[in-house]
């Protein structure tokens, strides 16, 4: 069987209180070593797994990081920041992220994280992901753990696919984008504002 694989590149974060500002950008163009560097606020992403484990590829602009799971499910193959002071106060949120599912059927969940927070204050998932345990999937957005799931499949097991989540903590509605159009619209998520952020997660399968 093979393992589940992901190729990740270009990951942005943007919050507001005021005005939008571009919090994190992640272009996964590092080609070596275990660090994946933000350009914009220094809030660098490291690896998680076993050194070595992960694999810088070419991506579709660029480079990117491939994430696979062939040692067994252990959930350790990941990128993760520490936590991000930009985001505290925080009333709208938009994080958007390149990904190319390389899969035939995944061996250890049937979650997988794209670009997740799962600490944060309000303290429950955030971001965004994919879930079936085999092709057609779809994208499941979380705001303070409430659960967005997008209604439109993404078929086969290969492709690169950009994945956008939106959140207005003023109105409480959430958007899960999926190659630029919007996937589905929610205006029952949290109404309110981030206290403060933990580590974001690049490809972390923790469900």
């Amino acid at each position: 069987m093979r393992k589940f694989v992901i190729l990740t590149a270009a990951a942005m974060l943007f919050a507001s209180q005021a005005g939008a500002a571009l919090v994190g950008h992640w272009t996964f163009d590092d080609g070596e070593g275990g660090t994946a560097v933000d350009s914009v606020n220094g809030n660098d992403a490291t690896w998680a797994g076993p050194d070595g484990n992960n694999t810088w590829v070419s991506g579709l602009i660029g480079g990117a990081t491939q994430h696979n799971d062939e040692d067994g499910g252990d959930q350790n193959e990941y990128f993760v920041t520490g936590s991000i002071p930009q985001l505290a106060g925080a009333d709208k949120l938009t994080l958007t992220i390149w990904f190319n599912q390389d899969v035939d059927a995944n061996n250890n969940s049937t979650y997988n994280g794209l670009f997740m927070s799962r600490d944060n204050d309000p303290a429950s998932s955030w971001g965004i992901a994919l879930e079936d345990n085999g092709p057609p999937r779809h994208l499941d957005g979380r705001i303070n753990g409430k659960a967005v799931d997008g209604a439109d499949v993404i078929s086969g097991s290969s492709g690169w696919h950009h994945a956008a989540i939106t959140w207005d903590g003023v109105t409480g509605t959430t958007k899960v984008y999926l190659d630029g159009d919007v996937d589905i619209t929610t205006g029952s998520t949290l109404v309110g504002s981030l206290v403060s952020s933990t580590g974001w997660m690049f490809g972390n399968d923790s469900c």
